[in-house]
């Protein structure tokens, strides 16, 4: 008795579909979600931090050290008015509605594309078989 390597072929690839409107509107709705709990969240701290040190919060320039915190952590100024998620959804939630669509659709893309590849290295994948030579 032999053993033999034979490659099987049972593994079709996975493609790339649209997500269905069901699956866009739960993205769409966590993403919502996701907004007001992150401004929720920031809106307490601000409130907190305005009890304890009103001086902070409402003098004319961002402190320092904290402004230089801000920009070597996360690039950017804080005197620039960034935006975050939360605000951006607050202040244009079509655009908000937009951006989750499109996060939807990449997910389901990038889903895809992962299946793709596994289904793609598992059809390489030599298999011992015990056939008799």
């Amino acid at each position: 008795m032999a053993a033999s390597t034979t490659r099987l072929e049972l593994v079709t690839p996975v493609r790339a579909e649209h997500p269905d409107r069901a699956a866009i509107e739960k993205t769409k709705e966590w993403y919502r979600q996701t907004c007001i709990d992150e401004f929720s969240t920031n809106l307490e701290i601000a409130r907190i931090i305005f009890r304890r040190h009103p001086e902070l919060v409402t003098c004319a320039e961002f402190p320092e050290p904290y402004r230089s915190c801000i920009i070597s952590h996360d690039d950017y100024d804080p005197e620039d008015d960034h935006l975050s998620v939360s605000d951006e959804f607050l202040t244009d939630p079509e655009g908000a509605d937009a951006k989750a669509e499109s996060f939807a659709r990449e997910a389901a893309e990038a889903r895809a594309d992962e299946a793709n590849k596994a289904a793609a290295a598992l059809a390489k994948m030599p298999v011992a078989s015990s056939a008799v030579q």
